[in-house]
């Protein structure tokens, strides 16, 4: 559950994929020049400045750099990880010209001593892959789009897509927008539902998680987020053996409202949310647990009900203590009023979603 929960931390910014000051578009960007035009990634920074976020969060992985290297700049060309040098031949189309990607590099600020880019629909699967970031709505009257010459008229989901996604690095953190393509599109004539991000709320929670918390995922699940996903997360998905038919149904009567998942010293992980039925919900655990592999049903398990709140901890004390008066951790924190998710790792960073407009928008700011 702790590689669950660390990889879950990170899964809701890597979507939004999305420093020290110095660099420029022109000095950073000058790579996009040997990078062919239809990359799924592309990052560009300055070595001397907090780079190794900024490539986890745009590539997925932490590249290795030699010592001695002022700037680098790597891609996801193809599924594979290339370094990036500038000198050769650059191909044919490069990115440099991609429409998409000069949207992208536009919306940095000049300064930056990191730049990314992701493309658009790798964005998309990146979003869609997380509960929570887009919530499904009936679509009547609301409008979406359809493909040209579509002659089918059986119920569809209008689904959200994205252009391109932009990150980019300061000496405060890291900031990113995924830019939306515009209304939903339905397979068909006629849509069922549609997609659309998830409502901002006022992350409550935090006046109720215990100050000593080390790390925390916090977002507003509404009703079928794990149903609506088009598989679950690999990390979520690890804990449950054999068959995963039922899993999402039975995390969804779980887990409703806003939700937060956090750990404390000595591996305790207490996962806090407030379902429709709470006997209801206490039934849909006995059912995962049922179902999870032998190192996850291991674990101790706590359930209680507060005010309302289902509280499920490795822990008794992980119960307690957030029933107690004692400090909470939104005194430590400085977040936005209305959010549509946050992540907080103790000591190292503290990063919430938003929206603007029909974009997201991702901040990872760093702990002093």
């Amino acid at each position: 559950m702790r590689r669950a929960l660390r990889l879950a931390l990170v899964a809701v910014v890597l979507p939004a994929l999305a420093g020290a000051c110095g660099g420029s578009h022109t000095s950073l960007g000058g790579a996009a020049a040997y990078v062919p035009s239809d990359a799924q990634a592309f990052v560009s920074f300055r070595t001397d400045a907090n780079w190794r976020e900024l490539a986890h969060l745009v590539l997925g992985r932490v590249p290795r750099v030699a010592p001695d290297v002022k700037e680098a700049a790597f891609a996801l060309v193809h599924g594979k990880l290339v370094a990036v040098a500038q000198h050769g031949t650059p191909p044919p189309l490069p990115l440099a010209e991609n429409p998409a990607y000069r949207a992208a590099l536009a919306s940095i600020p000049h300064g930056a001593s990191g730049l990314g880019y992701v493309r658009g629909d790798v964005a998309s699967t990146r979003l869609h892959a997380v509960p929570g970031l887009l919530s499904t709505v009936s679509a009547a009257q609301r409008r979406y789009r359809v493909p040209p010459n579509s002659q089918r008229n059986f119920p569809s989901v209008a689904v959200v897509e994205f252009r391109w996604g932009a990150a980019w690095l300061t000496h405060d953190g890291i900031d990113a927008r995924v830019r939306s393509a515009g209304l939903p599109v339905a397979d068909t004539q006629r849509a069922r539902s549609l997609e659309q991000l998830a409502p901002e709320y006022h992350p409550a929670l935090f006046d109720e998680i215990p100050a000593d918390a080390q790390s925390v995922l916090d977002l507003t699940l509404g009703p079928g987020s794990f149903e609506l996903l088009p598989k679950l997360p690999p990390a979520l998905a690890s804990q449950f053996d054999g068959s995963l038919i039922g899993i999402a149904a039975w995390l969804d009567e779980v887990m409703l409202g806003e939700t937060a998942l956090y750990t404390r010293k000595g591996g305790e992980v207490t996962l806090v949310t407030q379902p429709g039925d709470t006997e209801v919900a206490r039934k849909a655990i006995a059912q995962l647990v049922a179902n999870a592999t032998a190192a996850t049903r291991a674990l101790p398990l706590h359930v209680a009900t507060i005010g309302g709140q289902l509280v499920v901890s490795t822990s008794q004390a992980g119960i307690a203590v957030f029933r107690g008066g004692g400090a909470k951790l939104s005194t430590r924190l400085d977040l936005p009023d209305q959010v549509t998710s946050v992540v907080y790792s103790a000591g190292q960073w503290t990063g919430w979603t938003a929206a603007d407009g029909n974009d997201p928008t991702f901040t990872l700011r760093f702990s002093r």
